[in-house]
């Protein structure tokens, strides 16, 4: 069902009786209506939206209450109906008021990250994303009023406040709000500020104040797409910079088309000691070059000298179908040499031998046990459970087991459908081959977990093996 289009099926009267029940019942969805309503008044009231985001702003910020992981969502999408509305009901009205109103939500960045148990990194994307709302807006005011912002110290503000990562962008994506000259000049004065902490820098240990130039020197280089400051930004911070800082030059370079200044870092030496680093970089500047017969050379090499899902996954994507065939029918040959069993596993899978991958599931019970459990859900994705339903089975046991033995009861309604699987499974299976049939692997998970009343109620099964009468 469609809400939008349920809700204009109703008449006026209706609508204003429904929004009448929802307001006062929680403030967030008050201060959301409260906010529509402001936008949709006329005259000298229409500035009753700019006061509404202000004082809801204000709310925000001298609020003192912690949100756990669990109340994180219903945090983040309140910091997103607010700046939601500054764009869609404020813009449109006042731009200026609406580049203040986006500029005060992104200084209660450090506010907002201190309040929140942000593990899924969600309110930090809000905060991106009001860059992004702010800098879209700012050119848009800078278009009809040039002089209404020192834009580049407004942009230099932000960059210095970013104490917690979410401002990354702010200079990074100016290159439409900042003109090239003022970008130039703002990286000489990055640059300045650089040799200026190394040279005053007299202690051992990370130089935060280096460091920080280099990063803003190299955002310039960024908006501007300009190689040789990016280069500089790491050589003088980094004179001998090392593999991982010279992926970050690499990748820069792929990604503004130069080429030429790849092949030149990647030829050389330190790269020895990175090889795996190395050749992800390498093929993928071959493959933006269009060299297809060097590529498919280097990944049918990287997989055999090292054979693993993800060197297959990359040859796989390439090869042509002699050389497809050749590699389903070598599977068995190449699992066998397979460092763990969800790389065996998974190099069957991606080649289509399914029979292949249901017998490496049976053979290694154990070891399918210590795989992670997005793997058996993967697989179970691509397992048809009639054609291999005791490699569904082998999956679904090992996604129930481990619900149960960690104990995690938010989980149980999954795992009560595994369950449930399992015993309809179990209906066309007339031979389990090394598994334990269905009563013994029950009365098993009886013994061991029948405690955890709430799993076996949601499974519609006692949670102890039935007493039989002589």
């Amino acid at each position: 069902m469609s809400i939008e289009a349920e809700l204009k099926k109703l008449n006026k009267t209706k609508l204003v009786f429904l929004v009448d029940q929802l307001y006062g019942i929680y403030g967030d969805i008050d201060e959301i209506i409260e906010r529509h309503l402001a936008a949709a008044a006329e005259g000298h009231d229409r500035d009753s939206l700019a006061s509404a985001i202000q004082q809801q702003l204000t709310q925000f910020r001298e609020d003192s209450a912690f949100f756990d992981v669990y109340s994180s969502k219903g945090y983040t999408t309140y910091l997103q109906s607010l700046l939601a509305d500054i764009d869609n009901l404020l813009r449109p009205q006042d731009p200026q008021q609406a580049l203040q109103a986006t500029e005060q939500f992104l200084w209660l960045h450090s506010t907002a990250l201190e309040s929140v148990d942000d593990s899924d990194g969600e309110v930090g994307d809000v905060f991106r994303e009001a860059v992004s709302q702010w800098l879209k807006i700012a050119c848009e005011v800078r278009s009809r009023q040039a002089d209404a912002e020192n834009w580049t110290e407004k942009l230099l503000s932000f960059f210095n406040a970013n104490d917690y990562g979410v401002l990354d962008d702010v200079i990074r994506d100016s290159s439409d709000l900042l003109t090239t000259n003022e970008l130039t000049q703002l990286a000489w004065r990055f640059e300045t500020d650089l040799k200026k902490a190394l040279k005053t820098n007299g202690q051992k240990g990370y130089n935060f104040k280096a460091a920080h130039a280099s990063i803003g020197m190299r955002s310039v280089a960024e908006a501007l797409s300009n190689m040789e400051l990016y280069e500089k930004s790491c050589l003088l911070f980094s004179p001998h910079p090392n593999t991982q800082q010279l992926q970050e030059v690499v990748a820069f370079a792929l990604a503004i088309g130069e080429f030429d200044r790849a092949w030149y870092w990647l030829n050389k030496p330190i790269w020895k000691d990175d090889p795996l680093r190395f050749k992800k970089l390498r093929n993928s500047l071959l493959a933006l070059q269009g060299d297809k017969k060097t590529l498919k050379k280097n990944l049918a090499e990287d997989f055999q000298q090292n054979p693993n899902a993800l060197t297959l996954q990359d040859y796989w994507k390439v090869a042509n179908k002699t050389e497809r065939k050749a590699l389903y029918q070598q599977m068995p040959k190449w699992t066998e040499s397979a460092h763990a069993l969800h790389d065996a596993v998974s190099m069957a899978f991606i080649v289509g031998h399914h029979d292949l991958a249901e017998k490496l599931l049976l053979k290694n019970k154990q070891a399918l046990t210590d795989c992670y459990y997005g793997l058996h859900l993967n697989w179970l994705e691509q397992l048809d459970e009639k054609k291999h339903p005791l490699g569904c089975i082998a999956c679904y046991r090992c996604l129930l087991n481990d619900v149960l033995q960690q104990g995690r009861s938010k989980a149980y309604r999954h795992a009560a459908d595994y369950f449930q699987k399992l015993l309809i499974l179990d209906k066309h299976i007339s031979n389990y081959k090394n598994l334990d049939d269905a009563q013994s692997y029950i009365h098993r998970l009886q013994a061991a977990h029948w405690r955890k009343r709430s799993f076996w109620e949601l499974a519609g099964y006692p949670n102890k093996p039935r007493q039989t009468t002589v």
